[in-house]
């Protein structure tokens, strides 16, 4: 009996120390998605002309938001997707984008599925958006370019289908309109940032499960 009464609370022990621990993984990632939102923010008031010189800089880190001056260069856009967008399904359009003799890849928005064969784009002038690293979660399928599937914004793969030298380690997620059928990015997007909820969510469960523990043992030990 002795055995099993450590045996259990060695299981709870663990529990609790386990569910502790994804609570406080979520503490931290709430303190470094403040700083990404807080640096994200900053870029905002402070929109400039960007210089190739801080575009090519680009850390993964990093964000820069502003306006380049150049133009697409004429082929077919690759539409990646597909992407919800109010209860309806389209593709983001991804185009190089020269400027100062150099190239950086141009997510120009989001245009509905039904009007992409119809998509004629050709711009010139200027872009204003955000810079960053693209993203993508564990879950999302692997781009297959021979058929025309894209999921993931893999600047290096990208880059190499579109046959591109002297490409921007980064993608510009375009703010202003460029095309009456794409619906441009929003000039004040932000990464989710759902971690304190979900540490509230892990520390409760913690808690939870030493209170529920140690009633089970204090009516354990009355009915003995």
């Amino acid at each position: 009996m002795a055995i099993k009464n450590f045996i259990a609370l060695f299981v709870i022990l663990m529990s609790f120390i386990f569910l502790c621990s994804l609570g406080m993984w979520q503490v931290k990632r709430l303190a470094w998605k403040t700083e990404v939102i807080t640096k994200i923010d900053e870029q905002y008031k402070n929109a400039r002309d960007l210089s190739t010189e801080e575009i090519f800089s680009i850390q993964p880190e990093d964000f820069l938001y502003g306006t380049i001056q150049g133009q697409t260069r004429s082929q077919d856009p690759i539409f990646l997707g597909p992407i919800p967008s109010n209860n309806k399904f389209g593709y983001h359009v991804i185009l190089p984008f020269e400027f100062d003799n150099q190239f950086i890849l141009a997510n120009m928005g989001w245009v509905n599925e039904t009007e992409k064969e119809s998509l004629e784009l050709s711009y010139s002038g200027e872009l204003i958006g955000l810079i960053r690293y693209p993203e993508w979660n564990i879950f999302t399928s692997e781009n297959n370019p021979e058929t025309g599937f894209w999921t993931k914004p893999s600047v290096y793969q990208i880059s190499q289908y579109f046959e591109l030298e002297d490409v921007a380690p980064a993608m510009i997620y375009v703010t202003n309109k460029t095309n009456e059928l794409i619906t441009e990015h929003p000039a004040d997007w932000y990464p989710n940032n759902r971690h304190l909820q979900y540490a509230i969510f892990w520390f409760t469960m913690a808690f939870s499960l030493l209170a529920f523990s140690g009633y089970y043992i204090h009516k354990t030990k009355r009915s003995s």
